[in-house]
């Protein structure tokens, strides 16, 4: 571990300044979200208030080793990344030679007869709303977040455009 330190401890006060950095820096309320709810869960889960920094490494390799078995990889891989966002951003380098697992393989579509069901599932929707979301998540491959944000001045009609804000605020058309 190196120190260039903005802080010292891992703990509410510091995650809520990491947060309050990284919205600064334009990250998607998601990935913010994700940050501070991994690294809370971090704490709560060594059951200390605040972790010194020059503790943090030894104490992240513990807890990820311990929940591997019971966490998703994705999850781990994202609580690795947590981890050491947040011990970047307070001037550390953290679990370098860390192996995070690999997740398995992605399925191409997620239902097996393909666009015959989502088909199916825009019918059996009970509401227009349901039968919207969807559609436009499974017809156009948007992410639910998306989709619910999408707002009447993002369809263009006349020219057959669906503008999407995606991660990152990234556009899609």
């Amino acid at each position: 571990m190196q120190t260039k330190s903005k802080v010292t401890t891992l703990s509410p006060e510091s995650i809520e300044l990491f947060r309050q950095s990284c919205a600064a820096r334009g990250l998607s309320q998601q990935t913010i979200r994700a940050y501070a709810s991994d690294l809370k869960t971090f704490l709560s889960a060594v059951d200390e208030p605040s972790i010194q920094m020059e503790r943090l490494e030894s104490l992240a390799a513990y807890w990820l080793n311990s929940t591997r078995k019971t966490a998703a990889a994705r999850t781990t891989m994202r609580r690795l990344t947590s981890l050491r966002r947040f011990a970047k951003w307070a001037g550390y380098e953290i679990l370098v030679d860390y192996k995070a697992p690999s997740p398995g393989a992605s399925i191409p579509h997620p239902l097996p007869e393909g666009m015959e069901g989502v088909y199916r599932m825009i019918e059996v929707g009970r509401t227009n709303s349901q039968r919207a979301l969807v559609a436009l998540c499974g017809l156009t491959g948007c992410r639910v977040s998306e989709a619910i944000s999408v707002e009447v001045d993002d369809v263009d009609l006349s020219n057959g455009i669906l503008h999407i804000r995606g991660k990152g605020d990234k556009e899609r058309d």
